[in-house]
């Protein structure tokens, strides 16, 4: 039976992988500051919408009044 060679990405005789650390380090830090301007940005908004108050999150579902005028409609009536 023949032999089959798996494809080697880093050969031990080349010097990529020192330089791959580099690279993976980098991406990482840049990925991490992106990460926490996205969460100052977020607190900043969410501060900003609460002192002009507005309301956060989702609008009710239902209110008391919206389900009261949904039973009056759908409610049976006798004949």
């Amino acid at each position: 039976m023949d032999r089959v060679e798996a494809p080697v990405l880093v050969e031990p005789d080349r010097p990529v992988l020192g330089g791959m650390k580099m690279m993976v380090s980098v991406l990482a830090a840049v990925l991490e500051f992106q990460r926490d301007m996205i969460s100052e940005n977020t607190r900043e908004g969410v501060a900003a919408a609460a002192a002009a108050g507005k309301t956060l999150g989702a609008p009710p579902r239902s209110t008391r009044a919206r389900r009261s005028s949904w039973w009056r409609r759908t409610a049976m009536v006798p004949r």
